[in-house]
């Protein structure tokens, strides 16, 4: 790898953690929204397929060479594949009719995931491809945030929470 592409990768690799942290972290600023389970299950089936689409790009990703890079791509590529594991979770328990104060478990498991998952990148050249993918799930997730935060904001009667 030529040392301009490399510098690239560096640099798009803080993108991704940012892209990352952002969407998913608890933004002060996001707007609160009122539940709308028909809205949060759509955007949840959005997100289970757009980081599918991550995980196939971060499997397609070249290897490293250097020991360090290699692990901690070994280490996003499983945090990726958890992440769509629980998105897939996430939009099956919305579509069965549960709503937030039942799936909150499951977006926090999340956030913690993509934590690990932005740490892990830190350390790995990531391709444009990937940051194509996460980008697409980065705004998923950002729709997805305000009908979470609105318990945190509001307290236990925002939004009609529970969908049953």
């Amino acid at each position: 790898m030529s040392r301009t592409r490399c510098r690239g990768a560096l640099t798009a690799l803080g993108c991704v953690a940012l892209i990352a942290s952002a969407a998913m972290g608890r933004v002060a600023t996001a707007e609160v929204a009122k539940w709308d389970q028909e809205r949060v299950t759509k955007i949840a089936s959005e997100l289970a397929e757009a980081l599918k689409d991550v995980r196939v790009a971060v499997e397609k990703d070249p290897g490293q060479t250097d020991m360090i890079q290699q692990r901690a791509k070994y280490q996003v590529r499983e945090s990726v594949r958890l992440l769509v594991n629980t998105s897939r979770q996430l939009a099956r328990q919305l579509g069965k009719g549960e709503g937030m104060i039942e799936t909150e478990p499951i977006y926090k498991r999340m956030q913690m995931l993509r934590a690990d998952a932005a740490e892990a990148a830190q350390r790995t050249p990531i391709s444009e491809d990937v940051l194509a993918k996460v980008a697409v799930a980065r705004d998923a997730l950002t729709q997805l945030a305000p009908y979470y935060e609105a318990d945190w904001k509001a307290g236990p009667q925002a939004g009609q929470a529970t969908g049953k």
